[in-house]
């Protein structure tokens, strides 16, 4: 779900609630560029491409 849903689902700003999850340390995307080779595979999976 991105930010801007899930704010809208809250009720908030965007904003907003990139400060809520800076306080409650919820992470708000990869912290290391293994993780996002991950999400960006995992994105190429879901619409059926494949890094070659």
């Amino acid at each position: 779900m991105s930010q801007g849903h899930a704010a809208r689902l809250l009720g908030i700003s965007r904003w907003d609630l990139l400060e809520l999850m800076a306080k409650l340390m919820i992470e708000s995307g990869p912290e290391t560029g293994e993780e996002m080779r991950q999400d960006a595979d995992v994105a190429r999976d879901s619409i059926g491409t494949r890094r070659g």
